[in-house]
Parts: structure tokens; C-alpha cells; sequence
């Protein structure tokens, strides 16, 4: 077991107690990440792509970058 310098659990950042949370949001993040490279390819805003999936801006500067 590992502890922080103020004596916190380092292992309680890692505990996956609530699975299905963990997964939902993985899953929505797959999906929002999927929309806006598919947006892309269609040329709609960048403005608008945040709008909807809730991206940050330099997530989707990267994803227009990467997948042009």
C-alpha cells in the first residue's frame, strides 16, 4: 500500500467501487469522441462540436489535426 506525504491512501484514487459510473463514462467519452471526429469529416464548427459533446476545444483541435 502506498500513502501520500499528507498520509491520504494512494490506493483509494484508484478504487473502481462504482464500476458502472466508470463505464458510462467511459462510454460517453468514447461516443463524444467519435461524434465530433464524424462532425469533422463534415465540416461543422468546432464551436458547435463542443457544444454538443461537451469536448474541450483542444481535444477536438487535436482530433482535427490528427484525422483531417
Amino acid at each position: 500500500m502506498e500513502f501520500l506525504l499528507d498520509g491520504t491512501i494512494v490506493d483509494d484514487y484508484l478504487s473502481f467501487e462504482d464500476r458502472n459510473e466508470l463505464l458510462r463514462m467511459l462510454a460517453t467519452d468514447k461516443y463524444s469522441l467519435c461524434f465530433a471526429r464524424k462532425a469533422l469529416a463534415e465540416g461543422i464548427d468546432e464551436k458547435i462540436i463542443k457544444n454538443i459533446t461537451g469536448l474541450e476545444m483542444n481535444d477536438i483541435a487535436i482530433l482535427k489535426r490528427r484525422y483531417p
